[in-house]
């Protein structure tokens, strides 16, 4: 199992499986809640002012028009039922040791 690796306003790592990606009022790649989605570097994903459509592709990399900017994370768990708590808008690692594995 999978997930995108999210940003709260706290600036902590919150992980989820739904994939609606939006854009907000400062052009920062977020989820329905807002929550910033991050590389697998846990940086959030800045698009460019009327830079144009975005699209990703199967690898997860995020273009705008014809320009890389940036990659999403994706994640995995060695046992997301034993590792991950539900939160609102995603799920948080129950453990600090819990730490996810960067997947393709």
């Amino acid at each position: 199992m999978v997930f995108f690796a999210l940003l709260n306003q706290n600036g902590d790592s919150v992980y989820t499986r739904d994939g609606q990606f939006y854009v907000d009022s400062q052009g920062v790649m977020v989820n329905s809640m807002g929550h910033q989605f991050s590389d697998d570097g846990g940086t959030s994903i800045q698009t460019i002012p009327g830079g144009g459509d975005l699209t990703i592709d199967k690898e997860g990399q995020v273009y705008q028009g014809d320009q890389n900017i940036g990659k999403v994370g994706v994640f995995s768990f060695e046992n997301p039922l034993l590792d991950l708590q539900k939160v609102g808008g995603g799920f948080v690692a129950k453990d600090p040791e819990a730490n996810p594995e960067v997947t393709d």
